[in-house]
């Protein structure tokens, strides 16, 4: 679909038109879910179609103006457009059709309550094989996930990108050099054994809190640029200010990791290339180089994630527990064995995790660890 369909339109329902009205009242419907969702949903032409009707139609060209706002970009093949909520559009056309727009708890507990109650079991999309599953219930705002799963817990995997990516990188490292005994990449090092010193380190050292300091560990774990750019992603955290990156750019712990963060994922990265360059050679398909850097950084982690994650589900599946997967973690209706996912964990994936529990109508807030996208 390009870019340049929802444009504004003359033309006004008739909404005593019983075709019309079906035809609203549907698209209210699917639309219901998106009034909680706190970011842009992907959704296909074909879905599009197939919910709005024809695109050339006026019916659906105004329908799709009045209620999406459309994000990202159109790749064939790759993704779809995203798309945002336009409450007032929503609001305007409910009332059009006698519909009365409720609370967002209310629409969150209509919409989400069937996987809370355990009646529903959660049906993801995987948009990239082994990599990780979707589902709407995941773009529920924090304060709204704790008040209609109140009860539940909920478990992260403790600093999970480190975490894994720094077990990958000592494993390839014992590989090639089994004589070196000494614990490589000290400075991350410390981000998985202590991440809280961490980021409450970036935080004296901007002045920012305690959540952006975590988005800028992130960051600069996946290798993001010190370039005071509003393209790159450390520099719009620290609100373009350049006397910040000033401050992070000549903080000693700061070098020290970002050094460390590169050898580390040159090493992974180049055995990666190595791997599949072998695999190639002995016969096997060839795997599609990523576009960037960044890109197949954020892969391996990926699959590391996914890999951890089924291990988990494993357990929780065996168990017959109600669940649904956040990522790189998970809500479940009844307390687990923490210490007995972990061994599974560990012997299923040879990885190690330290999984951090809290009750979902107790969390103050969201560890579950969000990508971050350089522009």
């Amino acid at each position: 679909m390009k870019a340049n369909l929802l444009v504004p339109s003359r033309y006004q329902p008739n909404f005593s038109d019983p075709r019309v009205r079906a035809r609203v009242e549907a698209v209210l419907a699917f639309c219901k879910p998106m009034l909680v969702e706190k970011k842009a949903r992907p959704i296909s032409s074909a879905t599009l179609t197939k919910v709005f009707g024809n695109q050339k139609s006026a019916l659906a060209a105004r329908l799709r103006h009045k209620l999406l706002q459309q994000e990202g970009t159109y790749k064939p093949g790759k993704h779809s457009f995203s798309y945002l909520l336009k409450r007032e559009g929503y609001a305007e056309l409910a009332a059009a059709v006698g519909q009365s727009v409720a609370s967002d708890l209310d629409v969150a507990r209509e919409v989400f309550g069937s996987i809370a109650s355990g009646v529903e079991v959660p049906e993801y999309t995987e948009p990239t094989p082994g990599a990780r599953r979707y589902h709407s219930v995941q773009n529920l705002p924090k304060a709204l996930r704790a008040q209609v799963f109140k009860g539940w817990f909920d478990y992260d995997i403790e600093a999970a990108a480190p975490t894994l990516v720094y077990q990958l990188a000592c494993k390839v490292l014992r590989d090639l050099y089994p004589e070196k005994t000494a614990m490589p990449y000290p400075s991350v090092a410390r981000l998985v054994q202590d991440r809280s010193s961490v980021r409450q380190h970036i935080a004296d050292v901007t002045g920012l809190d305690i959540a952006t300091a975590k988005s800028i560990v992130v960051a600069l774990f996946f290798g993001a640029k010190l370039v005071p750019n509003e393209k790159q992603a450390i520099y719009r955290l620290v609100g373009m200010d350049r006397l910040t990156m000033y401050r992070l750019k000549a903080d000693q712990f700061v070098r020290d990791f970002r050094r460390d963060v590169a050898a580390m994922w040159q090493l992974v990265l180049n055995s990666e290339n190595a791997n599949n360059g072998l695999a190639t050679f002995k016969g096997g398909p060839v795997v599609a180089k990523a576009a960037t850097k960044s890109k197949q950084r954020m892969a391996v982690y990926l699959r590391l994630e996914r890999l951890v994650i089924d291990a988990v589900e494993s357990v929780l599946l065996a168990d017959q527990a109600v669940h649904v997967l956040i990522h790189d973690g998970f809500m479940v209706g009844t307390r687990v064995d923490l210490s007995r996912v972990e061994q599974v964990v560990r012997e299923q994936t040879g990885y190690s995790i330290r999984l951090a529990e809290s009750r979902m109508d107790e969390a103050e807030s969201d560890e579950s660890f969000e990508l971050i996208e350089e522009g």
